[in-house]
């Protein structure tokens, strides 16, 4: 598990890829998540929703 302190992220920018790379390929897929790491994004961030019967999708 990686574990960052706060102290340690002081002054620092971050590239977040908002849905992967959605300009690359489909918003919230594993192509995009792959292809945000690759093109050096510091955080992925992706939608996440539950459905009715409680199941994340």
């Amino acid at each position: 598990m990686l574990m960052v302190m706060i102290d340690d992220l002081r002054n620092r920018f971050f590239v977040v890829a908002h849905r992967g790379a959605n300009a690359y390929e489909p918003e919230n897929t594993l192509k995009a998540i792959r292809r945000a790491i690759e093109i050096g994004a510091d955080v992925v961030e992706v939608d996440v929703r539950v459905t009715r019967d409680g199941y994340p999708v």
